[in-house]
């Protein structure tokens, strides 16, 4: 099975925890896990070359836009964003008049910053540079093109332990679908029984990252490059962020679909099943 991640970052770490931790072998499946950028892991799914892509926000987007995919298990409910601020910067208003690094726009982390500056009052009071990956928003902020970045919350306390400040955490984000698995719908449908269990896979490496910390603080370390004290802090700072069962809570479900409703322009607000296909969950609830 072949499952796709925006990058290698927290917010996808389930998916190494239930790889790792033996998951999707006890299923049966052998597991490839690949960084791909959001808008190709959703032509991938089509041509049949990917199984799942980690990257719903971008799904659900697609979804609306006629693209035969849906999402089919929600992971977290807020997204795993950190802000770093350049050197100087020591809180989130002082970005005011400045330029942050993100991914391009209809990206979940474009639509989290901005939904964030938002509340903030900050609405078109900076400008942003695009980046598709963490390691180029992290070299804009060094050498000064961008006074501040979006940033994986992993990637974003290890750029605080290097000097730079941390403007915003998890926590300060609203609530919104994240992370979890999106697939097309004639994968859904030809592949089925290997489908579920490769979900009922990733449900178990997500229930790892909310109760087995013994064991995934070391995988982090490993996976993403952190000390022992950066995986532990990012591993409380998501704790509480991760589904109990795969599916997302009403107020991330309604933010989405409202956001979606006004970003895109439609002409009705979506309904739920036009975006979430969570027939496998009920599924894999009956066994």
């Amino acid at each position: 099975m072949k499952i796709a991640t925006p990058i290698v970052g927290s917010s996808f770490m389930y998916l190494y925890a239930a790889r790792d931790l033996g998951f999707f072998k006890n299923h049966g499946i052998d597991a490839q896990i690949v960084a791909i950028a959001p808008a190709n892991a959703v032509a991938a799914l089509q041509s049949g070359d990917l199984d799942y892509a980690a990257v719903v926000g971008s799904i659900i987007r697609s979804a609306l836009k006629g693209i035969p995919e849906r999402a089919v298990s929600i992971a977290a409910n807020r997204p795993n964003f950190g802000i770093v601020g350049g050197k100087g910067l020591t809180t989130l208003d002082q970005l005011q008049g400045k330029v942050i690094a993100v991914d391009n726009p209809g990206s979940t982390s474009f639509v989290m910053l901005t939904e964030l500056m938002k509340v903030k009052g900050m609405a078109g009071k900076y400008q942003t540079v695009h980046a598709n990956s963490d390691e180029t928003r992290l070299l804009l902020v060094t050498n000064g093109q961008a006074q501040g970045a979006i940033l994986d919350t992993s990637n974003a306390l290890r750029m605080q332990h290097d000097g730079f400040a941390l403007l915003a955490r998890p926590i300060d984000f609203p609530e919104a679908p994240f992370s979890g698995m999106g697939a097309a719908q004639a994968g859904l449908q030809k592949n089925r029984d290997l489908m579920k269990a490769g979900l009922q896979a990733s449900l178990e490496g997500v229930e790892a990252m909310r109760s087995r910390k013994s064991d995934v603080v070391p995988l982090m370390v490993k996976t993403l490059n952190l000390t022992a004290d950066q995986a532990g802090d990012v591993y409380d700072q998501l704790r509480d962020s991760w589904t109990m069962n795969g599916r997302p809570s009403q107020a991330a479900i309604d933010f989405e679909l409202k956001n979606d409703f006004e970003t895109l322009e439609l002409k009705e607000m979506p309904k739920p099943e036009q975006v979430f296909d969570f027939s496998l969950l009920d599924e894999l609830g009956k066994k």
